[in-house]
């Protein structure tokens, strides 16, 4: 049995629900062929995750340390029991309430930098012997009823040195006594930006306050302002012995700007010079990913296919003439040009092989697969390359898939008898140590050893292997076997 899909689909075509409704839709499976399974069933998953960042666990460590994902519903429904599914589609719905588990309600679907609440059909269909079981998971959403703007309400506060915890290492804390109210809970971009150059007034070398002013200038689009305040705010904070820290966040503001039009590499500078002043492990990842979005523009910016196709010619030639590393040269380049050609990479991996470097050669194969999953060619190159590495179970997997395609394709037909010819050839000779040493690293020969069935009916091949036959008219059983008698596993 193969070619087994197995989907979910609901009758809404937006996925969107109201708590209280209900949920309905289909499992649809499709194969070629009747299969038996044990039993399809649907976990329906709602869940709240918070994730705090790590820079604000020092204020936050014992809440931090104490969160847990909260489960608002689990509801597990049995979709179809044991038993066989006829050759082609089969559809069977399924249908709930929306509800959440008792005590609990549920929340509009959400997905921000801290906190994701999220809904999830879970699906799994149990096999049966020597065969994996199928998943799939599929998100809908909730969206709760829209509901009347809170007004703002005026919150008082008030702030003493006794109510806040001051940092060891200021040498004076000065008294005060402050009172207030916040008057409202949105951001008013101008007003924060005229206090803070109020108070850039009163302390003009607090980096800190020109920060602040930075972040309200980013956030009207004054990139290039936001960059000189910063500028002149590192150069006098210097002058004036500010802390490593303040300095440190300066450049990442003027990251920040820089980044936002576009100026990627002005943007790495100032991350590195951040972290010149201060190791900060969010700003290196911010580095990471700007270098990133760099890299990915750069090499846009790179391709020619006119240019692609002039290096492919140059690496065919070198190919043909014997000089086998300039013409990984001209087909490296080739793909820089043209980077989603399946066959550029399929000729870099023939060259590969040339030169005996079979994992490389297999590298580019699965990118040209991955690009282009009907190519052919690829599959023939990679199932050469599974023979030169003696692992014959997967060279026979790649030229059958070469045939699935071409079913008239040469050098797929060649290849399997070429396959068959060595694990012919290996059964009347001594054990390769080094075959079976591959072959046991192999994550789908561990699968089929592990099995209890399948460990039973070799344990029967060598106490009784006439009975032990029988079990080989089980296709199933009879392709596990032939897997592990091209591995070399058995003889």
């Amino acid at each position: 049995m193969s070619d087994i899909t197995f989907d979910i689909e609901f009758k809404r075509a937006d996925k969107t629900y109201t708590p209280g409704e209900m949920v309905s839709g289909f499992v649809v499976i499709t194969s070629k062929g009747g299969f038996s399974h044990n039993g399809i069933t649907l976990l329906v998953d709602g869940m709240v995750q918070l994730q705090m960042s790590t820079k604000n666990t020092g204020a936050f460590e014992a809440f931090y340390n104490s969160v847990k994902p909260i489960t608002m519903m689990n509801l597990l429904i049995e979709v179809a029991k044991p038993g066989k599914l006829p050759d082609g589609e089969t559809k069977i719905p399924f249908e709930f309430k929306l509800a959440p588990a008792a005590g609990l309600e549920l929340y509009t679907t959400y997905h921000g930098v801290f906190i994701n609440i999220g809904y999830l059909i879970k699906g799994e269909m149990k096999r049966g012997f020597l065969s994996k079981d199928l998943t799939k998971n599929v998100e809908f959403i909730v969206n709760l009823p829209g509901k009347e703007r809170v007004p703002d309400q005026k919150i008082p506060f008030h702030i003493t040195n006794d109510s806040l915890t001051f940092n060891k290492a200021h040498k004076q804390v000065y008294t005060f006594d402050i009172e207030g109210e916040l008057k409202s809970a949105v951001c008013d971009i101008d007003g924060a930006l005229a206090h803070y150059e109020k108070a850039i007034e009163l302390e003009p070398y607090n980096v800190t306050f020109t920060n602040n002013k930075a972040t309200c200038l980013i956030k009207q689009k004054k990139y290039q302002e936001a960059v000189d305040v910063c500028t002149k705010a590192i150069e006098e904070g210097r002058e004036h012995h500010a802390d490593f820290e303040s300095i440190a966040k300066a450049y990442t503001k003027i990251a920040s700007a820089e980044a936002a039009r576009n100026n990627l590499e002005a943007a790495i500078a100032a991350l590195n010079a951040s972290l010149l002043e201060k190791k900060d492990p969010i700003v290196k990842r911010e580095l990471t990913r700007i270098e990133a979005l760099k890299a990915k523009r750069d090499a846009a910016a790179y391709e020619n296919p006119e240019i692609a196709e002039q290096e492919k010619n140059e690496g065919n030639k070198c190919f043909r003439e014997g000089d086998i590393p300039k013409a990984i040269e001209h087909y490296s380049e080739a793909i820089r040009r043209a980077p989603r050609d399946p066959k550029l990479y399929s000729n870099r991996a023939g060259a590969y092989s040339k030169l005996g470097e079979m994992p490389m050669a297999l590298k580019d194969c699965d990118k040209a697969i991955e690009l282009d999953p009907k190519f052919a060619k690829a599959y023939t190159r990679k199932g050469y390359c599974h023979i030169q590495m003696k692992e014959y179970h997967k060279a026979l997997d790649d030229y059958n898939e070469a045939l699935r395609i071409d079913p008239n394709n040469a050098e797929a037909i060649g290849g399997i008898q070429s396959v068959n010819a060595a694990i012919a050839k290996n059964s009347y000779s001594q054990p390769d140590e080094e075959q079976i040493k591959h072959a046991m690293a192999d994550p789908e020969i561990q699968n089929i050893l592990k099995d209890p069935g399948m460990q039973q009916i070799l344990q029967e091949m060598q106490t009784n292997p006439m009975k032990a036959q029988s079990y080989l008219n089980d296709p199933k059983v009879y392709q596990a076997f032939m897997k592990l008698r091209a591995a070399g596993i058995i003889r």
